[in-house]
């Protein structure tokens, strides 16, 4: 982002030999119409003087479209302010570069800066991905949950909170093996991947997965639960040339208290409700047991 075209150009040709793919704006105003229209954006050199919008405010606004772990921004500037620098990153960037710079300068900067950002992602996902399964865990479920959650609290939206349960797990473990337990818990987890695609969902231990779902009202939730049910039921699991099927549980709550925990606690005592009356049952404060084919 520059105002100075020969800038852009000369920037834009030294990243371009680094392979990658470069975007252009005259200002801070039209770099966040940019950053909006190409949110997979992950570097961005923005220059101080510009008309319209500045490059310090530029990145202040972006810092709070985009945390750091998402998104690099390097400052730069031909002006002598010693304090410039200091600026640029209290205002939220990640580095300085002063102009006039040479092309190693800037590749090295630039280098450094999208390897830490690929460092970071790493190791986000370890720490918020589920190594068997691949889908998200715990943790973050619950960071990343309770802020749809207040959301969708605060705003009255059709949403239902629950917990799914695989049957008969243990038993599965101690006929067949630990190995075959792995199998069944990634062949219904690709299920929830493909069903729960748009929604909020993770392993929460061991056999149990938490979600939330939002849609237009509260049927249409219950509905994409209930084909994720029949679903688990009907998938034929084939475990080194032995065919099996599993059945899963459900307890789901729409009654949403005024925090996560305490709503998976009332979805929880629906799902001990469906694995008391037999369980393959999806129980909420809205039905009574009964099994769903």
């Amino acid at each position: 982002i520059d105002d100075s075209e020969a800038m852009r150009k000369m920037a834009g040709h030294y990243l371009q030999q680094q392979f990658l793919n470069v975007i252009y704006a005259e200002n801070g105003e039209e770099g966040l119409s940019q950053l909006d229209a190409h949110p997979d954006i992950k570097l961005v050199l923005v220059d101080a003087e510009m008309p319209k919008m500045n490059g310090l405010t530029f990145t202040a606004k972006a810092r709070q479209i985009k945390a750091n772990n998402d998104l690099t921004i390097i400052g730069i500037s031909s002006a002598g302010t010693a304090d410039l620098s200091t600026q640029f990153l209290k205002h939220g960037a990640n580095d300085f570069i002063s102009k006039p710079f040479t092309y190693e300068e800037l590749t090295c900067r630039v280098n450094q800066n999208l390897n830490l950002l690929d460092y970071i992602t790493k190791i986000n996902k370890i720490a918020h991905i589920d190594y068997l399964t691949e889908l998200p865990n715990r943790r973050y479920f619950f960071e990343k949950g309770q802020a749809k959650f207040t959301q969708a609290f605060e705003s009255n939206a059709a949403c239902i909170v629950g917990i799914l349960d695989i049957d008969h797990f243990k038993r599965i473990n101690d006929d067949y093996g630990h190995d075959c337990g792995d199998v069944v818990l990634q062949a219904v987890s690709s299920l929830l991947k493909t069903y729960l695609k748009d929604q909020h969902f993770a392993r929460i231990g061991g056999e149990e997965f938490g979600f939330i779902l939002q849609s237009e009202n509260l049927q249409d939730c219950a509905s994409l639960l209930s084909t994720l049910h029949k679903k688990i039921a009907q998938q034929t699991i084939d475990y080194k040339g032995e065919l099996l099927t599993v059945t899963a549980s459900i307890g789901y709550t729409s009654r949403l208290q005024t925090n996560l925990d305490d709503t998976l606690i009332e979805a929880d005592s629906y799902l001990y409700t469906a694995k008391a009356n037999g369980r393959n049952q999806i129980v909420s404060q809205e039905t009574t047991a009964s099994t769903v084919f």
